[in-house]
């Protein structure tokens, strides 16, 4: 079985594809939740010119099939434009998942493009490597022990200092004092 070298597209199609990405997904957003209350309400002529304009924007990112098509009109009522919008979502993911592979060495998904590797951005990859060397680690781990010690310290100092104001109450109302409590509730997790 041979293996086929992934189609390339150019950097623009891709910084293109993610800003409608982002757009469509926010209008198809909003769309789904006044839809979901009111399928029947009429959208009104602003939305649907903004529905419109960015379907006919994603007409380049659509199946060969669906291109010919042409792109129809926007809906008229809100739960016909939330579908609408919806399946021009989906085939922009579809578009992304022909064009774009895992990149073990950036732990990320990538763009098939010409090129250095163009990681996925609306995706928010996660930083390989936030330190530049061990020092700067080292620096990290020891301030992250630091904090975390306050942070033992400080919930601590408010246990005691509630149970001691309970105690405090109960014995003001004359109640017998409760069964004094352990010193620490547990041992503390770390991650």
């Amino acid at each position: 079985m041979t293996t086929r070298e992934p189609f390339r597209i150019t950097v623009t199609a891709a910084e293109q594809h993610e800003a409608l990405h982002t757009r469509l997904a926010d209008l198809a957003a909003r769309t789904q939740a006044i839809a979901t209350r009111r399928p029947e309400e009429e959208v009104p002529p602003a939305i649907g010119a903004q529905a419109e304009s960015l379907m006919i924007e994603a007409r380049p990112y659509l199946p060969r099939g669906d291109r010919r098509r042409g792109v129809p009109a926007a809906p008229l009522h809100y739960g016909a434009l939330a579908v609408a919008l919806g399946q021009v979502l989906a085939a922009l993911d579809a578009f992304e998942l022909r064009h774009s592979s895992w990149e073990p060495a950036l732990k990320c998904f990538v763009w098939h493009v010409a090129g250095p590797k163009l990681p996925i951005r609306r995706l928010r990859p996660e930083i390989v490597s936030p330190y530049v060397n061990a020092v700067q680690r080292a620096e990290s781990e020891k301030m992250h022990a630091r904090i975390m010690r306050r942070f033992d310290e400080r919930y601590e100092d408010g246990l005691r200092a509630g149970r001691a104001e309970v105690a405090a109450a109960a014995a003001a109302a004359g109640q017998p004092a409760a069964d004094p409590p352990p010193a620490r509730i547990g041992p503390r997790l770390t991650v």
